[in-house]
């Protein structure tokens, strides 16, 4: 399976997390996910923060046209795939079925991206971080 150029991103969360009711179900979530498989996703920058926070899948163009989410079971996979400076972040498998069968996006696990797929460069991060997305 092949990849172009990335799809605009899609955010897994709907709106921000401010309500103690949805902290807690997702601190419980976060306990049943412990001590179960991982997936790395690439995602989109971003800034470092406390706290639950919304991540910001990078969708990939597959080779029927359609947008979907390369997941890779190993980081080295990822970087081997989609080079050293694509933004990624561990998710745990249960965690990302949930996200992405509400939303309807196809994954595609260890997928390999064709040599004329983009990929993020330290100068593309810099300006991502610059114009302050």
């Amino acid at each position: 399976m092949s990849f172009s150029n990335p799809s605009p991103p899609f955010d897994s969360s709907e709106s921000e997390v401010t309500d103690a009711t949805l902290a807690d179900e997702l601190e419980a979530r976060r306990k049943l996910t412990e001590g179960v498989a991982y997936v790395y996703v690439p995602t989109q920058p971003g800034e470092t923060t406390n706290g639950p926070q919304a991540v910001r899948f990078e969708l990939r163009r597959l080779s029927d046209g359609n947008a979907g989410l390369p997941v890779f079971t190993a980081p080295e996979l990822l970087i081997a795939q989609l080079g050293e400076f694509q933004p990624w972040k561990r998710i745990a498998v249960l965690d990302l079925l949930i996200q992405v069968s509400a939303a309807h996006v196809p994954v595609a696990v260890n997928p390999v991206v064709g040599d004329d797929a983009d990929r993020w460069t330290a100068a593309d991060i810099e300006a991502w971080k610059r114009d302050g997305r």
